[in-house]
């Protein structure tokens, strides 16, 4: 008689679970791994085409993971153990991406994954009275979703907030899947433990790779930050400028061609200032320069970058740009830093720029063509008594 009544909890905590528990975690780790990894690559490659395949990698994956689980598990030799308590895997996974994986994609998969359920199972095997109650339910449920990626990173980093999350988040999914195959009540408590404790260790190992994704992403962003100015630093542009380049060879770029601009901007006798004030005068010369253009170009719409290419010379790139929003934009900087002198030991330093500025050419076909005409006509712009604006569309 005892041994009748826990019999299904010796079935239950036996080899099959813990092949189940292997391959679970082996399908997480593989999205956990994969998502970092291309979290990590558009640090260093933010195209858009890069982006695109990012995004279709990661939700394909995601896919064919819930796919995987659902087909490999009922395979798994249960000992009796009806396959509908082995739900969690896929519950596990679903809950898992939420919080570690960033990408879209996977995103409005677990979004949409209550609603796809709802249509596909549920509504066909019940009344209209009962899909309605369910319904309600589903959308309670996507409202919730929507609200745990909303405040993801407060949530796993408090344990008590995860672990309500986590109960709330398993209890949504064990009542739709009862909608479809009603279970015994008795293994629900073992199916809350079982989730809590494999949620515990992953939730560990969430926080471990997005602590190394962070200090990564710091050290990325200090490589690439010029340190006196603030601004992308010369690897930082020769990065970018392999990604544009390797951009036009994978694609045509057209419309990209026709809205690319690049300005070089170089400060007037910066050596002379140097010379005569010394080279902390220089320096603050620098820092104002750049953070006027930080300034110029936060106060404007689209996606633009400054680099400090070297010594005092900047470079500037405007996405999505056309020729007067470029030209409007570099007017303003050379007005800005006209009527912002610097003052040093009560001497008034007058600083001016000479800017060339052209456009993504549809006969360029290396970054070094592109950038070869921005030169000259800055140079251009020097030979003409400098504080000048050089530029062709």
């Amino acid at each position: 008689m005892i041994s009748d009544l826990f019999q299904p909890l010796l079935n239950y905590f036996s080899l099959s679970t813990v092949t189940i528990l292997i391959v679970t975690f082996g399908v997480i780790s593989i999205n956990l791994m994969l998502s970092s990894f291309l979290s990590i690559k558009l640090i260093n490659n933010n195209s858009t085409f890069f982006h695109l395949q990012s995004e279709l990698m990661m939700g394909i994956i995601f896919l064919l993971s819930i796919i995987l689980l659902n087909v490999c598990i009922p395979t798994i030799n249960s000992h009796g153990i009806p396959t509908v308590y082995r739900t969690n895997s896929i519950i596990l996974l679903l809950l898992t991406t939420i919080f570690a994986c960033r990408q879209k994609s996977v995103k409005f998969i677990n979004i949409g994954m209550p609603i796809l359920f709802l249509i596909v199972s549920i509504y066909p095997q019940h009344s209209l009275t009962l899909n309605l109650k369910l319904t309600y339910l589903n959308l309670l449920f996507l409202i919730f979703i929507v609200f745990v990626y909303h405040y993801s990173n407060t949530i796993l980093n408090n344990h008590h907030q995860f672990f309500i999350v986590k109960n709330i988040f398993g209890l949504f999914w064990l009542i739709d899947t009862y909608a479809v195959v009603p279970f015994n009540f008795y293994y629900l408590p073992f199916l809350l433990i079982e989730l809590i404790v494999m949620s515990f260790f992953i939730r560990k190992y969430q926080i471990t790779l997005l602590q190394i994704a962070k200090e990564y992403r710091h050290l990325n962003e200090t490589i690439r930050l010029d340190p006196l100015t603030k601004v992308d630093n010369r690897l930082s542009f020769d990065d970018t400028s392999r990604i544009m380049e390797d951009s036009w060879q994978e694609i045509s770029h057209r419309r990209l061609k026709g809205n690319l601009y690049m300005a070089l901007v170089d400060i007037d006798y910066f050596k002379k200032i140097n010379d005569q004030y010394g080279h902390l005068a220089g320096d603050l010369v620098l820092k104002q320069i750049a953070a006027i253009m930080k300034n110029d170009i936060n106060q404007t719409n689209g996606y633009h970058k400054i680099f400090r290419f070297g010594g005092e010379e900047f470079v500037i790139i405007f996405h999505a740009a056309t020729a007067l929003k470029a030209h409007k934009i570099i007017e303003q900087m050379k007005e800005d830093v006209d009527f912002r002198p610097l003052y040093i030991n009560e001497h008034e330093i007058k600083v001016t720029i000479s800017v060339g500025v052209s456009k993504l050419q549809t006969e360029d076909k290396t970054f070094i063509d592109f950038f070869n005409r921005v030169d000259n006509y800055m140079y251009n712009s020097k030979r003409q008594r400098k504080n000048k604006l050089s530029m062709k569309e």
